[in-house]
């Protein structure tokens, strides 16, 4: 008997995800957007540097998802190869994610209150954390062994 294999392939499940990769990157967008502008009420927290602020690097991680986005919808459309535009948003999200541990774990040993902004960096982090989800998943699930 021979043996059926699924009728998606691992390259159109990746396809299927890249609406799903787009809201989670403009959450994150928005979150680090929400975030940075809450933060210095929060907390006047500065990284490597006084000058380099922490909400320096939120905008910033903002700004890259929001590129993210726009990058997600030109390889939609078919202007930009959609491999990078993935490889480009697990890039992303793991950098952000080790940062916003970090910067949670600092606030927290500084006994800073991030009574608004922590809220939108814990979402950040945990839409950080599904983008690489969802990035590695198809893959993970297209090299495994199939049953026979």
């Amino acid at each position: 008997m021979a043996s059926t294999q699924s009728s998606r392939s691992p390259l159109t499940a990746e396809a299927a995800s890249i609406p799903i990769l787009i809201l989670l990157s403009l959450h994150v967008g928005l979150f680090f957007l929400i975030a940075g502008a809450l933060f210095p009420t929060d907390a006047g927290m500065s990284i490597f540097s006084p000058a380099l602020k922490a909400e320096f690097f939120l905008f910033l991680f903002a700004v890259l998802y929001l590129f993210a986005v726009l990058y997600l919808l030109l390889g939609l459309v078919g202007v930009v190869v959609p491999s990078y535009a993935r490889r480009f948003g697990l890039a992303l999200s793991a950098v952000a994610v080790p940062f916003l541990v970090l910067l949670l774990a600092a606030a927290r040993a500084g006994d800073v209150s991030l009574t608004r902004s922590g809220w939108f960096l814990a979402l950040s982090l945990l839409d950080s954390l599904a983008i690489v989800i969802a990035l590695l998943l198809p893959r993970i699930i297209g090299h495994s062994p199939h049953a026979p």
